[in-house]
């Protein structure tokens, strides 16, 4: 079995490597072996691997990075209903996805609709899941206050699933974006919700002038567009894969791929 690992802490280009171990998994009762496709490169992967310890203090044992993905059930453990092996399934939360297999709990693993692409499902947890949380945060602060509200980062992943919540629960929001391109993404994709790119020096007075303008399943069937992906790289390429996630004006997340998982072409959007 590859897997992506790392034995220290420090830059992921420099300590992670990709590795053959024996696939020892089984699944206890109530989990599932899952063989994993599609995995994305999250920011958050990428700063367990730099966190915690110096870059040369090493670890009492490899540590593999992940903690989404999708991918197919191999084998159930006991107590496992209704996954069954050869079943599709979105996995969040399943440390270590970054291998072509993981244990996983079975109540983590979300079975995958026919119509639902392979990358797809692999992003339909994280980000919705943390707008779920962001927007009753919000709710709560607010108590039914008037006014609008500035969200900062509106072109990244979490901020366009942020700006399509808005939308739909006609919440004045604010977006707030770093660059004229990426502000204009914005207001093509949402173009009833104020836009102001902070590279201009009147960026907060175009703010104060700026007017008052179930889901992951819904996402990932009606609106996978909100799901965008950068492009695929196969596990072996996870140093460019890496190189690709910190690009300053990348759009979309960088998916880690394994061979079997559907076509749809990301190659050509490196």
């Amino acid at each position: 079995m590859r897997a992506v690992m790392h034995t220290r802490q420090g830059e992921p280009a420099q300590v992670l490597t990709l590795r053959e171990r024996p696939d020892r998994s089984r699944p206890g009762a109530g989990e599932v072996l899952v063989r994993m496709l599609v995995r994305p490169v999250h920011p958050g992967d990428l700063a367990g691997v730099e966190a915690r310890a110096g870059p040369t203090e090493r670890q009492p044992e490899a540590r593999i990075p992940g903690v989404e993905g999708m991918g197919v059930v191999e084998s159930a453990g006991a107590d496992v209903h209704p996954l069954r092996p050869g079943q599709r399934v979105a996995v969040f939360p399943a440390p270590g996805t970054w291998a072509e297999s993981v244990v996983v709990a079975a109540d983590w693993a979300v079975p995958v609709a026919d119509e639902v692409s392979d990358e797809t499902a692999a992003l339909m947890l994280v980000n919705p899941l943390t707008l779920l949380m962001l927007y009753r945060a919000l709710e709560s602060a607010l108590r039914g206050q008037k006014g609008s509200v500035v969200q900062t980062a509106a072109g990244s992943s979490v901020g366009r699933l942020v700006s399509a919540a808005a939308v739909r629960h006609d919440l004045p929001l604010i977006n707030l974006v770093r660059s004229q391109t990426g502000a204009q993404r914005v207001r093509t994709r949402y173009p009833t919700l104020p836009v102001v790119p902070t590279c201009d020096d009147d960026w907060r007075e175009q703010e104060e002038r700026a007017q008052d303008v179930g889901f992951a399943w819904d996402l990932a069937r009606n609106t996978p567009d909100l799901l965008e992906v950068a492009a695929g790289y196969d596990l072996a390429e996870f140093k460019t894969a890496i190189q690709h996630a910190r690009r300053p004006a990348k759009s979309g997340t960088v998916l880690l791929t394994t061979p079997g998982a559907t076509d749809s072409g990301l190659g050509a959007a490196r």
